[in-house]
């Protein structure tokens, strides 16, 4: 049994969850599950080292059931708080072509449309095209919402986001980072919203660092913003967002609150029994000084 394997069997991989706010209303109504990994031989795991082992082992499929099925279940935890909010899984390319899979989350989102969406890598390269955008169509009809994630990073042309059943585009924080210093990336980032409420999508930005970054979202017509909970409580700790950039005070204390929301990633009762292969897949360490990209499954 590899690491991982015996990491999902103890309970060592948790979602945490990352807020949306929409920038209109200052409401809170969806949020983005991330995995981490805390190996007590390993330390803890990025999440950009451990889904390719999960994909190399065979793993991928059980850890993104579990996701799912955990997000369903803190999607009803939260309705019964009084808080409608949408979960966001990312889901491997992998995994989008397998009709086993895809047969699957349809009986596990069947009930629960609105609990969860899916979010694809914009460069996901799928093992059977025609068979994945067959799956994905039937899980849009579903009612579960497809978005595109790390929009920008690339080579989509307009066919490829014309054929996805997307309704939501995620730009990269890669644009966003100098949004107000730079003079090509406003460009980029104001075209590609325009483009997106063009084709019916809605426009997420992640990775907001300072007020006028988010104000100028804003007036682009921006839909919503992601951020990491711990930088949104410190930043509003020291009063950097103003009350209509942030939108109102509930919207911060449901981001919190979903923050903190951490449950080991435990066997749903109907998942199916899948074995694992030895291939051998060596973690390693980000160097010294280097911090890892965040990044979720």
């Amino acid at each position: 049994m590899n690491e991982l394997h015996r990491g999902m069997a103890d309970g060592q991989v948790q979602l945490f969850y990352q807020p949306k706010l929409r920038l209109r209303s200052g409401v809170v109504d969806s949020s983005e599950a991330l995995m981490r990994w805390n190996s007590p031989s390993l330390g803890p795991v990025p999440a950009d080292q451990f889904i390719p082992l999960a994909e190399e082992t065979g793993d991928i499929a059980a850890l993104t059931e579990r996701a799912l099925a955990r997000a369903i279940e803190d999607h009803g935890r939260f309705a019964e708080a009084g808080h409608k909010v949408r979960i966001a899984v990312n889901v491997s390319a992998t995994l989008v072509s397998d009709s086993e899979f895809a047969e699957h989350v349809l009986r596990m989102v069947s009930a629960y449309p609105d609990a969860v969406s899916l979010e694809l890598t914009e460069s996901a390269d799928f093992d059977n095209p025609e068979q994945a955008i067959e799956h994905l169509q039937r899980l849009a009809e579903a009612g579960v919402k497809i978005a595109i994630d790390d929009y920008g990073t690339g080579l989509s042309s307009l066919s490829y986001i014309q054929r996805l059943p997307t309704r939501e585009l995620k730009l990269d924080r890669m644009f966003l980072s100098k949004l107000t210093s730079s003079q090509r990336d406003p460009l980029l980032v104001r075209s590609t919203i325009d483009l997106a409420h063009a084709l019916g999508l809605e426009v997420v930005a992640e990775g907001i660092e300072n007020a006028e970054t988010l104000a100028l979202l804003a007036v682009m017509g921006c839909d919503a913003a992601q951020w990491d909970v711990a930088s949104l409580r410190a930043q509003a700790q020291r009063k950097v967002w103003s009350g209509a950039a942030v939108g109102n005070i509930v919207a911060i204390r449901v981001s919190l609150a979903l923050s903190r929301r951490a449950q080991p990633l435990s066997r749903p009762s109907d998942e199916r029994p899948r074995g694992t292969r030895s291939t051998p897949y060596r973690l390693h360490r980000p160097a010294s000084g280097q911090a890892p990209r965040s990044a979720s499954a």
